[in-house]
């Protein structure tokens, strides 16, 4: 029913919510400060820019997790998420 609809899968409707919700923790729309569990990257070796003010791409390092908790929580999903959205949506 849900292919007939065209409704979106409940995936992709949680990415889209951590997406969001990633979307304002880091420009500071919530009251959750984003600098403690989010590092931004200051080298990348997949060419993503370097951290400035004036057009830089946003990418956060993500730490190695051991456990499968760890790796699946909100901060490390979600700046994995936000890693993979191209670059004219993350534009400062």
């Amino acid at each position: 029913m849900i292919a007939d609809l065209g409704l979106p899968t409940l995936e992709l409707r949680r990415q889209h919510s951590k997406l969001l919700m990633m979307y304002r923790i880091i420009y500071g729309l919530l009251d959750i400060p984003a600098t403690d569990p989010l590092r931004r990257s200051i080298t990348s070796t997949r060419a993503h820019g370097l951290e400035n003010m004036d057009g830089a791409v946003v990418r956060y390092w993500i730490p190695y997790g051991r456990t499968d908790t760890y790796r699946h929580s909100f901060f490390i999903s979600g700046a994995r998420l936000w890693n993979q959205l191209s670059k004219h949506l993350t534009v400062l």
